[in-house]
């Protein structure tokens, strides 16, 4: 007999994530120099990634406020910095590879925007912007 115990299956897609970025690491080193890198797959990690996001976010809106209303990543951010208002200057430690980050807060690009111009191409290559801490 098979039974099943309650598992976080956000969990489970990090860790996924987390092997796939450590699967491209042994092409593309993770540094400041190769920050502009572009590939399919890094563009497919980086989607892949951007949705979980979305997803985690929407329900830490639902625990904050059962009646979170929030559809998308602005009314998001606005619903977990009133609540918490540190949460966006978090840093990032990525130990393996030496580098500590602080995410920005640029403005989002659409779909259609990706899709129509390519003139963003480079910058969602670097995307998300982030900037080194001192």
């Amino acid at each position: 007999m098979i039974t099943e115990k309650p598992h976080n299956i956000n969990w489970n897609f990090f860790i996924s994530l987390e092997k796939d970025l450590e699967n491209i690491s042994r092409y593309i080193e993770f540094s400041e120099s190769n920050r502009l890198t572009y590939s399919i797959e890094l563009s497919r990690i980086l989607f892949a990634a951007s949705s979980e996001v979305d997803v985690i976010a929407k329900q830490l809106c639902k625990l904050i406020n059962p009646m979170s209303k929030a559809q998308n990543i602005k009314n998001y951010r606005m619903e977990i910095t009133q609540r918490y208002p540190e949460f966006s200057n978090a840093e990032i430690f990525i130990e393996r590879y030496g580098l500590n980050y602080k995410p920005s807060f640029a403005p989002v690009f659409t779909a259609r925007e990706v899709v129509t111009d390519r003139s963003h191409q480079a910058r969602l290559a670097a995307w998300p912007p982030v900037r080194p801490l001192k």
